[in-house]
């Protein structure tokens, strides 16, 4: 487990440390990237957007990922108009490339809590501790899943609701 937190992360720098655990026999697994856009872009401008430099780390991402044959989960931010509300894979801030480069896109809903009047006259149910994992997007499966899951942010995990084994 090799946890790189550094200032100022670049693709080029990520690629090398994959790179780099390759070589030495023990490549990564997973790569995992908290969140894409603090990821620092290969070129600035005063030319270039926000927008671009999203879209081409999200691109680079990718390309890690196939040129390395390993999965990469991008954390991504949304865009504020997404509170409140079931997010979708529009709301990706900075990019809609977020969108387009990904081959799986499972977005974290926590349900707003019902009036506690309608749950007491049986017309709503609470859904306190619970958040739902949407598949929004998968390319070779199933989208559209919804996983309840239940939150213990105390422990800072999600657990199933599922029966245990």
């Amino acid at each position: 487990f090799i946890l790189d937190d550094s200032p100022n992360l670049t693709i080029a720098k990520i690629r090398t440390r994959v790179r780099w655990m390759a070589g030495t026999g023990r490549p990564p697994a997973i790569v995992v990237a908290d969140y894409l856009q603090l990821v620092t872009p290969e070129t600035t401008g005063k030319d270039r957007s926000r927008a671009t430099e999203v879209a081409e780390i999200s691109r680079n991402l990718k390309l890690l990922a196939m040129e390395f044959e390993i999965p990469v989960v991008a954390l991504a931010q949304f865009n504020r108009g997404a509170v409140g509300r079931e997010p979708t894979v529009s709301d990706f801030k900075d990019s809609s490339a977020i969108e387009q480069d990904s081959n799986v896109i499972v977005l974290m809903h926590k349900p707003s809590e019902p009036d506690p009047e309608e749950v007491r006259s049986g017309n709503a149910t609470a859904r306190t501790g619970e958040i739902d994992l949407i598949v929004a997007k998968n390319r070779n499966g199933i989208a559209g899943r919804i996983v309840p899951l239940i939150f213990q942010g105390h422990y800072a995990r999600l657990r199933s609701m599922g029966p245990k084994l």
